[in-house]
């Protein structure tokens, strides 16, 4: 399923997704298990920056894994970040 861009104004974007994959070191299949989606899913969504595709229900799980390890995101017309609230044993 193709997300139409005017309902991802506030949703991460797949470079936010592999980005936060890469901070916490994990692989898709660790996102795909934690997030309880399948990696199929995560894979499709990661795929193509233009042209997102996945269920939002799946996007909102896989936002909700990685925040839920310390990331957050930020999203504006002109730029996306991503980055990640170390704890105080590390």
């Amino acid at each position: 399923m193709l997300i139409a861009s005017s309902r991802i104004e506030n949703m991460i974007v797949p470079r936010q997704i592999r980005a936060a994959r890469a901070l916490l070191a994990w692989s898709q299949e660790e996102l795909a298990s934690r997030a309880d989606v399948g990696t199929a899913t995560v894979k499709r969504i990661e795929r193509n920056d233009d042209d997102m595709r996945g269920s939002i229900a799946s996007l909102r799980k896989i936002e909700a894994a990685l925040i839920g390890e310390g990331i957050s995101f930020s999203n504006d017309k002109n730029s996306v970040s991503v980055t990640l609230q170390l704890s105080a044993t590390e």
